[in-house]
């Protein structure tokens, strides 16, 4: 009788289990199969939709790269406007859209065309972000020159109270100031500036703001002064 060796009796166990793994698979295929095919055909469809999007994403980022080259270039205002339009008429749902909304209306306040811009002004100061207060920002200058100051003000106002915001305080102050000054506010405005020096003395806008509230100072002093001229003295 033919003596069974231990690389023999490995072999069987090996085949053994393999017919056993083979029958498993067989008797349960439909229990595992279609539910892995479902999660494999998922995944393909993501994936898909991954590529697709982050194809789009770059050839928007492409044609962003492009109006910048064409802004660097001082080619005409209306071929940067029609670049930029041009992203958002293609991918009016990218980040590349927003980042083209933006600059347009950044050329419509350079060519002064503010009823241009102040709808994406408007519409962007919503967003919760820094690019919101960036915008807010943009938007209470512009209601300041259009002579909108209470306006202009609630917008200052707003962001200074804003945790975290994007402006620094002192720059919203000489903000409100500016706005307060242009009102002919010249009390308030005085107030600002008295606030800013006191409280911001290492400020970079220091020498500027000191020239401005000498300036304001020397107003309210010669405003004074025609009133108390028209003043008749009493008799």
């Amino acid at each position: 009788m033919a003596r069974l060796h231990k690389k023999d009796v490995r072999e069987d166990e090996f085949y053994t289990a393999v017919d056993r793994a083979y029958v498993y698979l067989s008797e349960n295929a439909e229990r595992w199969f279609y539910p892995l095919a479902a999660v494999l055909l998922v995944a393909l469809a993501v994936y898909g939709v991954y590529v697709y999007w982050q194809s789009r994403e770059n050839k928007a980022s492409f044609l962003v790269y492009e109006a910048f080259r064409a802004q660097e270039n001082d080619e005409p205002p209306e071929a940067i406007l029609e670049r930029w339009q041009t992203v958002l008429n293609r991918y009016p749902r990218s980040d590349a859209a927003q980042v083209a909304r933006w600059y347009m209306m950044h050329h419509r306040l350079e060519a002064w065309d503010e009823e241009g811009a102040l709808p994406t002004l408007e519409e962007m100061a919503d967003r919760p972000d820094d690019l919101g207060q960036l915008a807010s920002y943009k938007l209470a200058l512009l209601y300041a020159s259009s002579e909108r100051y209470d306006e202009a003000d609630e917008i200052l106002t707003r962001l200074m109270e804003t945790e975290q915001g994007f402006f620094t305080t002192d720059l919203l102050i000489v903000a409100r100031a500016r706005v307060f000054r242009e009102a002919g506010r010249l009390s308030e405005a005085e107030e600002q500036y008295t606030i800013f020096l006191n409280e911001y003395p290492a400020s970079a806008m220091r020498s500027q703001v000191s020239d401005e509230f000498d300036a304001l100072r020397e107003t309210m002093v010669g405003t004074v002064g025609e009133i108390m001229g028209e003043v008749e003295p009493a008799s």
